[in-house]
């Protein structure tokens, strides 16, 4: 009924980055991968400005309470645009957010018909761009020339720190763009099954020749080896036209990155930003289906790049698992599925080094390392009490750590005793 409603029919084409699933006959079979499934959001139901205030003040309240005073808004969309910023005119935020637009909303700047004047500030460098946030007749971004958006630097606890892009899936949901076939192939497909991208190689190289231009911090999502190479060939090709600028590009997920792209990561000043809580939530189904041992073994690959020096972080990609820091920990430094497997025993990790890639390393992915990430004088008292030391418990009972107080900038944000007494 839905596929009728929005006048999807079996003689529809798949959209660029999506597919819509069909039977043998040809004839739909209800499921949308990816892009496909875009237009019908709109279907959802709308919530008022209030009750959209509302719930992000309980989800800010969720993360104080998982230890968490610096989050990321991975892809802004237009009417989450619009949320973030009235938060931001309140003044209604308890932690930092990083907030970065998603590309397709964005393209009419890429493509030369809106510019916008923009401040985007790295620390000890404030310079003015006609970037990224452009004015659109359609509302989908509400900004005047008057309301100049600052990139880089936070108002209110809110900072817009780049552009946001997908290149590809998910490995679990067998969308993720690989270079090699995936081990069990999903119904339906053929052997030789490899996922897809969701943005054109030419596409990306415009959106990277854009961001070095004009000094923008771009986060890409690649599950898949064959999305990192995008990235990677994007990244070089960007560099040899402006040089290796400091923008820290980011390989969001990097969740089937190769050893060697892990070194053209580190050679190319991209930052992995792994997602570690695969080993346990979906390691099975990778060993079993997705990929197979010998590529389940190397996803998040933390120990290699931790090797080649590189300053890597890990991330939960939260809605899609609890956005749980001190779990997160334990799946790197464990590595256990559901099973019981280590899913990739040589790419364990320290405590320490679990703790720097959510810590120190996560503030310099923001460009924030003189104010985050450690406990210095001069820095920001962003501050978690836990009821034990993750550096010297068991390993295996690093998940079991509760989170006793999360201090903001000097302010309890969160207290479980109170919390339990309430």
């Amino acid at each position: 009924a839905a596929l009728e409603l929005f006048g999807y029919d079996k003689d529809t084409p798949d959209p660029e980055g999506g597919v819509i699933g069909r039977d043998a006959d040809g004839e739909l079979n209800g499921l949308l991968e990816e892009l496909a499934l875009m237009p019908f959001l709109g279907f959802l139901p709308q919530r008022t400005m209030e009750e959209k205030l509302q719930n992000l003040g309980e989800i800010q309240q969720m993360y104080a309470r998982f230890g968490i005073t610096t989050a990321q808004d991975g892809m802004t969309m237009p009417d989450q645009f619009d949320l973030l910023r009235e938060a931001q005119k309140r003044n209604t935020f308890i932690i930092d957010v990083v907030a970065y637009p998603r590309w397709q909303f964005l393209d009419e700047y890429l493509d030369g018909k809106r510019k916008m004047n923009v401040d985007y500030t790295f620390p000890g460098d404030a310079c003015e761009h006609e970037i990224v946030i452009p004015e659109r007749d359609d509302s989908d971004i509400r900004l005047q020339e008057s309301d100049k958006l600052k990139v880089g630097v936070y108002e209110n606890r809110l900072k817009f720190g780049g552009i946001k892009i997908t290149a590809d899936g998910s490995i679990q949901g067998y969308t993720a763009y690989l270079t090699k076939p995936y081990f069990d192939p999903p119904k339906g497909q053929a052997a030789d099954y490899r996922g897809y991208e969701q943005i054109k190689q030419e596409r990306l190289d415009k959106w990277f020749d854009a961001a070095y231009k004009d000094n923008i911090q771009i986060l890409v999502h690649c599950n898949g080896d064959a999305a990192a190479d995008q990235m990677i060939e994007s990244v070089r090709k960007a560099q040899a036209k402006y040089g290796k600028k400091d923008l820290r590009p980011v390989m969001v997920h990097a969740q089937s990155a190769r050893y060697d792209q892990v070194d053209a990561a580190a050679e190319l000043g991209i930052i992995p930003s792994f997602f570690t809580a695969h080993t346990f939530f979906f390691g099975d189904t990778h060993l079993n289906h997705s990929l197979g041992k010998e590529r389940a073994f190397r996803i998040s690959p933390t120990a290699y790049a931790k090797s080649k020096g590189i300053p890597f972080t890990n991330h939960t990609d939260a809605p899609v698992v609890p956005p749980d820091a001190i779990f997160l920990m334990w799946t790197a430094v464990n590595r256990i599925s559901r099973s019981g497997v280590v899913v990739g025993p040589d790419e364990r990790i320290s405590p320490m080094d679990a703790l720097k890639a959510m810590t120190i390393n996560a503030a310099r992915q923001y460009f924030e390392e003189r104010s985050k990430g450690s406990i210095e004088v001069g820095k920001l008292a962003d501050l978690v009490i836990l009821d034990e030391n993750p550096l010297t418990v068991d390993p295996l009972a690093i998940k079991d750590i509760k989170v006793v107080e999360t201090i903001k900038e000097g302010q309890t944000i969160y207290d479980r005793e109170k919390e339990s007494s309430a």
